[in-house]
């Protein structure tokens, strides 16, 4: 073999060697979609309501656009949990599909979107409106078949996204002070005018005492505190249902989100006001008990005597509330206390 024909053998394996090398490093990649399997992509700001349905229900709500709050639609005036509902327009904004399956659905209830597991309907400020249907899940439980109302288009979106968008219809973000309380659970309600305890009753259930409610002996001592008059059980279960049914009319905005006690004196549910005190016990699934309270301090009412302001739970919110159900629990400190009768 002559020394030129050597050399261009050696140069053509150099070559060959450096190609292996780099299809190594560097294996083929996949053709991308020149149009990213995105639903939509929307800007948080430019959402006005949101709609979502299960095939059991469904919730709404619409944007405030002077406070920047979301409010239900139902319970009308009721904003939501702040707590709760951070993020969820930028996830509604733009729910990114893990690929198209197919350019043509064909059959919808092959796919569970004949009758959508999941439908969601964002409408935007210049009044057009993103529909979204969620189908069944996928063979392998990691995603959903969905599809985008108005398109032919099957895609498949995250199963986890499905799923904290159902929560909102399942489990509603409702504010932290828009109670519910189950009256069975309560063992002790305390009445409190100038901060100070004017009235109590406690449950028990001690084999060493009388089984039932108490009127508390004043000053109270003991959680829940102590007494031994005993009070009537059916007066005091209409007591406890009336408490445990808040009948809220809604929110003013600029009774959202209150820094200081001074900003709570206008609407008269300020330190100072009548004040409910409810605290309840109950087991969980480990036989554990769980502490927890509902608190209410009554304020004034509106101008047209319709309402009354109240603060639930020490939050930063005034809620205006049904008078004719503020003023019974007003009542409840100057009426008689329910003492069982001899």
């Amino acid at each position: 073999m002559g020394l030129r024909v050597a050399l261009i053998l050696i140069i053509a394996l150099s070559w060959a060697s450096v190609g292996i090398a780099w299809f190594i490093k560097n294996p083929p990649q996949a053709e991308s979609d020149p149009n990213p399997p995105y639903f939509y992509t929307l800007p948080s700001a430019d959402i006005k309501r949101i709609s979502i349905s299960t095939a059991e229900s469904g919730v709404s709500w619409i944007l405030n656009e002077d406070s920047r709050t979301w409010f239900f639609e139902e319970p009308d005036g009721i904003p939501v949990s702040q707590r709760r509902w951070g993020g969820i327009t930028t996830l509604l904004g733009g729910p990114q599909t893990q690929r198209k399956l197919s350019d043509e659905i064909g059959d919808l209830a092959k796919y569970g979107l004949d009758n959508p597991q999941l439908s969601i309907r964002v409408l935007l400020k210049d009044g057009s409106e993103i529909g979204l249907d969620i189908g069944q899940l996928t063979p392998d439980n990691r995603g959903n078949y969905s599809r985008l109302v108005g398109f032919p288009q099957l895609v498949m979106v995250d199963a986890s996204w499905g799923q904290v968008l159902t929560r909102l219809v399942t489990e509603p973000p409702l504010p932290e002070w828009y109670y519910s309380m189950d009256p069975n659970n309560a063992n002790e309600v305390l009445f409190f005018e100038n901060n100070e305890v004017v009235r109590g009753y406690s449950y028990s259930d001690d084999k060493d005492e009388t089984v039932g409610w108490h009127l508390c002996d004043l000053p109270v001592e003991g959680e829940p505190c102590k007494g031994t008059k005993p009070l009537d059980a059916n007066l005091m279960t209409e007591l406890l249902s009336n408490i445990a049914k808040p009948r809220f009319v809604g929110v003013d905005t600029e009774s959202l989100r209150l820094q200081d006690e001074a900003d709570f004196e206008p609407y008269g549910a300020g330190l100072l006001a009548p004040y409910i005190f409810i605290r309840l016990e109950e087991e969980d699934s480990r036989n554990i008990t769980i502490v927890s309270r509902v608190s209410i301090s009554l304020g004034k009412l509106t101008a047209d005597d319709t309402e009354m302001y109240v603060r639930v739970n020490d939050s930063d919110t005034v809620a205006r509330v049904e008078s004719e159900w503020g003023n019974y629990l007003l009542g409840l400190f100057t009426e008689p206390a329910p003492v069982s009768q001899p």
